[in-house]
Formats: structure tokens, sequence, C-alpha cells
């Protein structure tokens, strides 16, 4: 009796340090969610695929996919550049942004930020798409250009949002600034948080005669979006496609000792029975949080 005893305590003790390394291994580990698409041949999105169609491998070595989601509903914070040197091509960007909103869902919000003295929501955000639009065609150009603050101020707004949401920064602009406190040093820094994209549409011309990058185009590689040329044909449905056309990618991964490190992350798609040739379009990496 005495033998079983301590044999059944015994077990029990190991069942229990079990469960405490259990819990430090998951207390070790992050959940990391990627927005991802994928194009065929012919750039169209490839829908349909789960989480045994991907393989995500972060600074070399592969992760565990935790969960494949699409079509989450979508926070946006539009950032429509409203300054005086786009006078001329602030009706054009009104038309995008519009038809953008035409083509979402109804679960989706959205938050509408002007370019003037002090960057501002014009709007909280709301699931009334005709309320936003509204509200887009109302605006009117004048003032300076403090592009950098503005998209500061879309991401903060952002970041609040419930975690489940696929987070989006659309911006309509020249790409010009002239007034922000914050540097595009700090912007690539906030653009490495994982779940924030960047879709902006601007002039072409970039880099410049002396290399210079244009900065919309820059946040939207290192974020996984996209940069459209104006007067691109259809860009504001195009946008819209490509957002309900997007995988989140939830993945383990360790935590890391010391905060702020960038992880190289590279994503391949291979679904059993599907076209080889897959691209996917994600972020090159993130900065740990």
């Amino acid at each position: 009796m005495i033998v079983r005893m301590a044999q059944r305590m015994f077990r029990l003790a190991l069942l229990a340090l079990a469960c405490v390394a259990s819990s430090q291994e998951q207390a070790s580990e992050d959940n990391v969610l990627i927005p991802v698409l994928v194009v065929d041949r012919k750039q169209a999105p490839v829908v349909g695929l789960n989480a045994g169609d991907f393989r995500v491998l972060e600074n070399g070595v592969e992760r565990t996919i935790a969960h494949v989601s699409s079509n989450d509903p979508l926070s946006v914070a539009i950032v429509l550049d409203t300054s005086a040197s786009r006078r001329d091509g602030l009706a054009q960007g009104k038309q995008v942004i519009d038809d953008f909103l035409r083509a979402m869902n109804s679960e989706d919000e959205f938050l509408v930020l002007g370019l003037n003295d002090r960057p501002g929501a014009v709007a909280s955000f709301t699931s009334d798409a005709a309320l936003t639009s509204r509200v887009i065609l109302a605006t009117k150009a004048g003032g300076p250009t403090p592009l950098f603050d503005s998209i500061f101020t879309a991401a903060e707004h952002l970041s609040v949002r419930e975690h489940s949401r696929r987070k989006v920064i659309l911006v309509d602009s020249d790409g010009e600034d002239n007034v922000s406190r914050h540097t595009f040093v700090q912007l690539k820094a906030m653009a490495g948080r994982p779940d924030v994209l960047v879709y902006a549409i601007g002039p072409p011309g970039f880099p410049d005669s002396e290399g210079e990058l244009n900065p919309l185009m820059e946040l939207a590689r290192l974020t996984g979006g996209h940069y459209f040329v104006d007067g691109t044909s259809g860009v504001g449905s195009k946008i819209a496609q490509i957002l309900r056309s997007q995988y989140i990618l939830a993945y383990k991964s360790p935590r890391p000792a010391k905060a702020g490190k960038y992880r190289n992350v590279k994503i391949v798609a291979r679904p059993a029975g599907r076209d080889s040739n897959l691209k996917v379009i994600s972020r090159p990496g993130y900065y740990a949080p």
C-alpha cells in the first residue's frame, strides 16, 4: 500500500512538473501575426489555402503555424493629403478613396485623417462607409504637409483596435513632407510592427537623381503592402480586392531576451496539386516586441 501511494505521488509530481514546463514554454513564445497575399503567374490572388499550404522561416528557422485565417475584418486609417501642394490632385485622391470604400464589407471600420498644421482625426472609427465617403468628399486643400506625423497618428489610432482585426494605413499623397516632427527613420521603425500594412498611392519618378527613395514606396515594401502610381486604373477597387484576398498567418516565435531585435521572415506557399510557382507578398521582417 505504501509503495503504491509513493508511486502515485511520484506520478502526480511528474505531471505537475510537466504542466509547469508546458506553461513556461508557452510563456516563452509569442503569436506573431503576418498578413500574406498569394498570387499566381498572372498576378491573380490565390484563395482557399490553409495552414498546411504554407511554410514560415524566421531568421532561417522554420516556425510552427498555429492557424491561418482569411477575410478578417479591417481597421483602415485613411491618410488623405489635403495640403496646398495637392490642390490639383485632391479630386482624384477623393475618387480613389471613395471607390475603395464602396468595395468594403460592413464589418470593416474606417478613420479619416487629413494633412494640416496638426494632424488629427477628421472622423472617429466607424463602419459607416457612406459617412466616411462624405467626410472625404467634404475635405478641402490648404496648408503645409506633415505627412510623417499623420502616418504616425494613424498608427497610434490603429494600435488600440482589436487584436483580431487587420490594420491598414491607406495613404494618398505626393510623398512630400515639410513640417513633420517625426523622421523617416522613426517611420521605418514603426513599419517594423508585424500587424500594420501600408498601401499608398502617389507619383512616379522615384528614386530621384540623387538616389532618394520615395518614403511611401519604402513603407509599403517594409510592411508587405503595395505602392500604386497616381492614375492607375481602378486603384481603389484593386486595393480592396487585395485586402479581401489576404491571409493572416499566426505562428509561434520564441520571445526574445531583448526587445527590439529585427527578425527576417520568409513565407513560402506550396499547396499540393496547385501551381508550384506561386508568389507570396508579405513583410520582409519585424521588430520583436
